[in-house]
């Protein structure tokens, strides 16, 4: 993880489809950056089921997960559990 912080933004890609028994199943992709000098994720842009969210719900997800996954910490990024059971809830 110490390279990581050499560098300044990492863009990421996450996919994860979601399959709930009482729900129909969903595609999320988030497009953003990591910015491991900082503790930082910015999302860039959300797509639930290939439609774009706006700005605002972008930015309030963003900061969501900035306080319940990354926690101070960049490495929680990195943890599957805690990642994927913030996109079960999503």
């Amino acid at each position: 993880m110490e390279d990581l912080k050499q560098t300044k933004k990492i863009a990421f890609n996450l996919s994860k489809q979601i399959n709930n028994k009482k729900k129909p199943s969903k595609l999320i992709n988030i497009k953003g950056l990591l910015i491991p000098s900082k503790n930082k994720v910015i999302f860039k842009e959300i797509f639930i089921n290939d439609k774009p969210l706006d700005k605002e719900e972008v930015e309030f997800y963003e900061k969501e997960f900035e306080k319940k996954i990354l926690s101070g910490s960049i490495n929680n990024f990195f943890t599957y559990k805690r990642v994927d059971k913030y996109f079960n809830n999503f």
